[in-house]
């Protein structure tokens, strides 16, 4: 399937994340390091031992691990009680995570979409800058957001999920005589 499925684990000890598989130790360091300060941007410093075990599905080699910043980090606030666990029943989402918790575009979020609804989501969660691609390319509703606050609100005070958007299949008839020149 077109999916990642994460595990988080969050245990009291020194303050360190592992994240696994990882075959690059600086990727390790460089999500440890964003995940830290783009929680403390939003008052929710990590004291704990989080373990992240990834199943290190293809979705995650298209896309890169930066873009599970975001579900790592909705998995550290559940673990934490800081958000519902039942907020994320159904939902999927990617994103890579500034220092200051801002959410940046990652590539691959047609295949993301096209993942969500093969997995029957309820919500395909995603950057701004990834909105349209995500929306155009899988029958989804999908929730854009620009920082990790604003995806918290959002999980914290349910709102209606807007409809997915209306697909459009081109009739290859629709092309006949057509000049693409």
């Amino acid at each position: 399937p077109l999916t990642v499925r994460l595990t988080v684990s969050v245990s009291p000890g020194s303050p360190q994340s592992s994240v696994f598989p990882f075959t690059v130790e600086a990727q390790s360091r460089e999500t440890n390091v964003r995940l830290r300060s783009a929680l403390a941007q939003i008052g929710e410093p990590l004291d704990e031992t989080v373990t992240v075990v990834s199943d290190g599905g293809p979705l995650e080699k298209i896309m890169g691990r930066e873009a599970l910043d975001l579900p790592i980090v909705l998995g550290v606030l559940a673990a934490k009680g800081r958000i519902p666990v039942a907020s994320l029943d159904g939902m999927m989402a990617f994103g890579e995570l500034s220092l200051h918790g801002e959410l940046k575009t990652v590539r691959g979020a047609a295949i993301a979409a096209i993942g969500a609804e093969r997995m029957s989501a309820r919500a395909l969660l995603v950057p701004a800058e990834n909105e349209i691609e995500a929306r155009f390319s899988g029958n989804v509703p999908v929730v854009s957001f620009g920082t990790l606050a604003e995806v918290i609100q959002f999980l914290e005070h349910p709102q209606v999920v807007r409809e997915p958007p209306v697909k459009y299949t081109p009739c290859p008839s629709s092309f006949q005589g057509v000049d693409p020149g």
